[in-house]
């Protein structure tokens, strides 16, 4: 098993690591908003015996923190006088603006979205004022949003339209009042628990007398929280690809501009594309400004009469659309569809096709042919005797399912090279240019799956058990289709080491990382010599990814700084949003959370610039999951992850490996913020698919069971987490043997468990077994510092004090000399604060003293969190200095 399976780091991570950050993060996180107020008031309802303190905005009790931005924070809410769950989102005026006038003119506007009242509308109960901020009581909706649902798969489109009507109403209803909305978007309809559409994220509408949209030099700030988001004055209010083309133009808007908004979300929804064509943020304005609008698919089953109103509501002059909400929504309505259903795909699919001639194939045959040189019968077979050899239990299903992944590749590859054939040979639609581009890339997809078949013919068990997982991430044959993607100005040479690079990522997604450094390293510096700094930068970026599973956090860092200067200097924008994704997600577990932020900020603006791009959305969503996650907003983690989990679902089925993975980490948020059900059940369903690809009996499944047992463990549920973890055990020894690494996340568990249940002489066995499995594998320190932590308290708890200051000193030792992850430099403190009460047993008096002494100066000038150990610091110096014993002074830690 290689070390990403038991790092921390990792997107399903070590689930035993996770638990030992929890504390030392909530009291690392600095005052956002009251929870940390409620978390003090907790912590001195335990120290001295009272009720804890509530927390209030007006009569509303604050539960906890559902979201924060910018503009402001929604927090969950108990109303005590009506007995209801409510979300209250507290305001901030805009900074631009004066704080009095702003802060009045945001209680006007909510008062004004107070009295809208409709079923599909967010409900406003209460508007007021509290600390010099505007507040709004608000209806509580559970969610999903209507884009959530979408990206949940196809919908029928009569589904999607009875939706969208249901907004529509809710739209129509603010006009009356005269609201405008300026960001309607399916991510801004959110379902009730009814299962009925209300509109949110007024932000704070004003009147339509005053609805003017005014230019801003800076970037608009909008605040993703309980999907509301406010507007600040003198902003762009909208989201571009939204946006009508008044609004895009700075110019008067009106409520004819909310039904062009909704016309673009609808014509999405309905067909799958947005009206207008652009690869950056930038463009897509400018098509909106200039009225260029797409025309619908042509294959479309969506009755003519709604693709009508939906292109007339598209329309660039207001006066041409419907005179308002009402009058659309009368010419969508689904009562009248039925009489128009022959005016379907059927007759519009009829016209304007064209038929394909098809020229001879002589030009392109032998073609499906090429790709033998990689993947044939003869590398099926070796791969097949591998596995066998391997020991790995269900080694033959493992290796079928293998090679049918490989065989699928394979043949989208040969696909793809005759496409690329005939494009240029037979159809003539290819140039030479472009085709030597396309061809360029399927060699570098050709070469890493052959790097890919070499290595796995001489697999051990750690290959043979990663496997399943590391074919999946094999580069996607479909990239070669967009030539933009590419380097045009790469010479013949360049592209030998794009070869060699394709070749390098196979092996490190095999777990064969020193191997692949040294080829990286190769390409990166010839790259250099060659002035090819895109080419470098990939190579960088490559390198930093398996510095990260390798742990070498310093290194990786470092790697990636120069990779961005690189890709930066290349103009390769995708290849940096990358590098930033890569960054913010390992800046956010090493404690860096204003880097990680930064991160995303710019991997987010590298994606405005690139236009649409699912795979890189995706993986930016997951990365502000992660980053949301370590800087404890689990809330915002969760809705974050949610949607990852359902977009890899709608990408890869119920079948994929990445899937289990992206349902783990959302089982580890929902953990680490206290909601152990909900945990439990997104493991179950990674569990399910884990068993559906590996086998039953597979150590990937193993590790998930031992996170499972976590969840009982923190539910209080003891015996069975220790059963859950003893089955786990058990697989993995009859998998992969007694002595692999892969054993240490549940010898850890297992000895956590039996120090809770005072059982010292298990735990000692467990600390002990642990310290063995990792005395040989690189990078595995904070596993020794776990395994140390435990085996101090056991001799403790034992009172076998030098046995415990020995655990200790190793402890303080590997901290001051290792890369360990930053709550291990947290924990040290408490550790060594142990170490002045043992030393003090064994009477050393004045070397106890010194040791505090040395505590407290280290201490000097630390956060905030650190304050309490700040304090039994202290406590024990004031202790020792009211002492008479004048023991001589030894050596100090």
């Amino acid at each position: 098993m290689s070390a990403i399976d038991t790092h921390p780091e990792s997107l399903d991570g070590d689930s035993t690591t996770l638990q030992s950050q929890r504390v030392w993060k909530a009291a690392g996180k600095p005052d956002l908003d009251f929870d940390s107020q409620r978390l003090r008031n907790r912590l001195r309802a335990k120290m001295f015996g009272v009720d804890a303190a509530p927390i209030n905005i007006g009569r509303f009790n604050v539960l906890e923190t559902v979201g924060s931005g910018g503009m402001g924070v929604v927090y969950a809410a108990y109303d005590e006088e009506l007995d209801r769950r409510v979300a209250v989102k507290l305001l901030r005026s805009s900074h631009y603006e004066d704080a009095s006038i702003g802060k009045g003119r945001l209680l006007r506007e909510a008062q004004a979205l107070a009295k809208l009242s409709h079923p599909n509308v967010v409900q406003v109960y209460d508007v007021g004022t509290f600390d010099e901020n505007v507040f709004l009581a608000m209806e509580f909706l559970p969610g999903p949003t209507l884009r959530a649902w979408i990206l949940e798969g196809e919908q029928p489109w009569q589904d999607v339209l009875r939706h969208f009507i249901e907004a529509g109403q809710g739209l129509a209803a603010a006009h009356r009042e005269g609201i405008i909305h300026r960001d309607f978007k399916p991510a801004n309809l959110l379902f009730g628990a009814d299962g009925r559409v209300r509109v949110v994220d007024f932000g704070l509408a004003r009147a339509t007398e005053h609805a003017r949209v005014e230019p801003d030099p800076t970037p608009s700030g909008r605040a993703r929280a309980f999907a509301v988001e406010l507007t600040q004055t003198g902003e762009i209010m909208g989201t571009p690809a939204y946006m009508s083309p008044e609004q895009a133009r700075y110019e008067k808007i009106d409520a004819r501009s909310d039904q062009y908004s909704f016309c673009v979300a609808l014509y999405e929804a309905l067909f799958g594309r947005r009206p207008h064509v652009g690869r950056s943020s930038a463009e897509v304005l400018v098509a909106v400004s200039e009225g260029e609008v797409q025309p619908p698919p042509r294959s479309t089953k969506v009755p003519a009469r709604i693709v009508r109103a939906v292109m007339r509501g598209l329309s660039a002059s207001p006066d041409q659309r419907f005179p308002d909400m009402d009058a659309l929504l009368a010419e969508l309505s689904l009562d009248r569809s039925a009489r128009w259903h022959w005016l379907g795909g059927g007759v519009v699919a009829a016209l304007g096709l064209s038929a394909v001639v098809m020229a001879s194939e002589a030009p392109c045959e032998g073609v499906k042919d090429s790709v033998s040189t990689a993947w044939n019968s003869s590398a099926r077979a070796e791969l097949r005797q591998a596995f066998d050899a391997s020991g790995l239990r269900d080694a033959a299903s493992t290796a079928d399912r293998v090679s049918g992944e490989l065989d699928d590749y394979a043949s989208q590859w040969t696909e793809a090279r005759q496409d690329v054939c005939e494009a240029h040979h037979v159809r003539r639609e290819l140039s030479a240019e472009l085709h030597d581009l396309r061809m360029a890339c399927l060699l570098e997809r050709r070469a890493e799956l052959g790097a890919f078949a070499k290595t796995l013919a001489n697999a051990d068990l750690e290959m043979v058990e990663q496997a399943p997982a590391a074919v999946m991430e094999l580069s996607a044959i479909s990239a070669c289709d967009d030539v933009e993607r590419m380097m045009a100005t790469e010479t013949p040479e360049h592209r030998n080491l794009r070869q060699q690079l394709a070749e390098a990522k196979a092996w490190y997604k095999l777990g064969r990382y020193e191997k692949a450094l040294q080829s990286m390293e190769h390409v990166a510096s010839e790259a250099r010599q060659g002035a090819a700094e895109g080419l470098e930068a990939e190579a960088l970026y490559h390198r930093g990814i398996v510095f990260e599973r390798l742990w070498k956090h310093e290194a990786a860092v470092e790697t990636l700084d120069t990779a961005v200067d690189m890709a930066e200097a290349a103009g390769v924008d995708r290849l940096g949003a990358q590098v930033w994704t890569l960054m913010a997600r390992q800046l956010a577990f090493r404690g860096r959370a204003e880097d990680a932020e930064r991160s995303l900020r710019m991997a987010k603006a590298k994606l405005k610039r690139l236009g649409d791009d699912e795979e890189l959305e995706r993986d930016l969503m997951q990365a502000r999951a992660v980053v949301a996650w370590q800087g404890g907003r689990h809330d915002e983690a969760i809705e974050v992850q949610q949607t990852a989990v359902q977009q890899w679902q709608a990408e890869g089925g119920d079948a994929d490996p990445r899937l289990a993975a992206a349902l783990n980490v959302l089982g580890n948020i929902l953990a680490d913020a206290g909601r152990l059900a909900e945990a439990g059940v997104q493991r179950a369903r990674a569990l399910k698919l884990l068993e559906k690809v590996y086998g039953a009996e597979h150590p990937r499944v193993a590790l998930l069971l031992v996170s499972m047992g976590m969840d009982q463990r923190d539910a209080g549920l003891l015996a069975e987490a220790r059963q859950t973890y003893l089955r786990a055990e058990k697989m993995l020894i009859a998998s992969v043997g007694a002595e692999s690494p892969s054993l240490i996340k549940v010898q850890k568990a297992l000895g956590q468990l039996a120090l809770t249940q005072e059982d010292y002489e298990e735990a000692e066995l467990r600390g002990v077994r642990t310290m063995e499995l990792v005395s040989d594998v690189e990078g595995m320190a904070d596993h020794r510092l776990d395994a140390l932590s435990m085996l101090a308290s056991v001799a403790m708890n034992r009172e076998q004090l030098p046995k415990a200051e020995g655990y200790i000193r190793e402890y303080v030792d590997i901290v001051a000399t290792k890369n360990v992850s930053p709550e291990y430099r947290d924990a040290v403190f408490a550790l060594r604060l142990g170490l002045v009460t043992v030393v003090q047993q064994q009477g050393r008096h004045a070397e106890a003293k010194e040791i505090a002494t040395r505590i407290l100066h280290d201490l000097d000038g630390k956060p905030e969190h650190l304050d309490g150990m700040r304090q039994a610091a202290q406590a024990a110096l004031d202790e020792l200095t009211a002492s008479d014993d004048p023991t001589p002074s030894s050596t100090g830690a």
